[in-house]
């Protein structure tokens, strides 16, 4: 992907069920709706270059729903809500940056919450925030562990 997109549209690469690894440029702002949607060979979303988006905001719909489960996923210090059901997949080792827990917004008329499946997945948050994680309704699932302090970034695959 060019480095100068800002965003990825609805369902870009559905259903590319080839499609291995995705390079999200470090420009993009949000992703749109079912964007890699039923990608079932995806198995890496690389930041490109750096492990925190500078101006990522925001994660629509389904965008990563139904790909199987990757190694590891990492949600940018930048981010400001991800929608419930865009993050419906399995992962080993899930990398919040934000100090904060990232808002869940239900889409529509939705009246569920599904989202990164804890099933054996970690949830790494930054040094000293592991209670606002454990105190929240939807990361709470997770076996929550802090990121140490210093050098925190090695952690991150």
């Amino acid at each position: 992907m060019s480095e100068n997109i800002k965003a990825i549209g609805n369902s870009a690469f559905s259903h590319c069920t080839q499609l291995k690894k995705v390079n999200i440029p470090a420009a993009c702002k949000i992703i749109y709706a079912y964007a890699f949607y039923f990608c079932t060979s995806l198995e890496e979303v690389d930041i490109h270059n750096e492990f925190a988006w500078p101006s990522f905001e925001k994660i629509e719909e389904a965008a990563f729903s139904d790909i199987g489960r990757l190694k590891s996923f990492v949600l940018p210090e930048s981010l400001k809500s991800i929608s419930t059901t865009a993050l419906s997949f399995y992962v080993d080792k899930l990398f919040s940056l934000t100090e904060e827990p990232p808002v869940w917004e239900v889409p529509g008329n939705a009246g569920y919450v599904v989202g990164p499946k804890p099933d054996g997945c970690t949830l790494y948050v930054p040094y000293g925030c592991s209670e606002a994680y454990k105190a929240s309704e939807k990361w709470r699932k997770f076996k929550i562990e802090e990121m140490p302090e210093e050098n925190w970034w090695e952690m991150i695959p």
